[in-house]
């Protein structure tokens, strides 16, 4: 198991994972906490940059672009 998925499965490289809605709120909820809305952050960008990263160089972007 991993904190991307609780239930043990690992998507390929390049496919995005489930949404953490709970992450994605904890950046909305932080109310002024900068410390919060960092970390939350932070975590977005751990889970998401992978995904990211591949559709934009299928795309033809160049990996230093993407």
């Amino acid at each position: 198991m991993t904190p991307e998925d609780p239930a043990g499965r690992r998507p390929s490289p390049g496919r995005f994972v489930t949404t953490r809605w709970s992450v994605v709120l904890s950046c909305a909820d932080a109310h002024g906490d900068k410390q919060k809305m960092q970390k939350a952050l932070a975590e977005l960008c751990k889970i998401y940059w992978r995904p990211v990263f591949a559709f934009i160089r299928r795309q033809g972007h160049s990996p230093s672009d993407a």
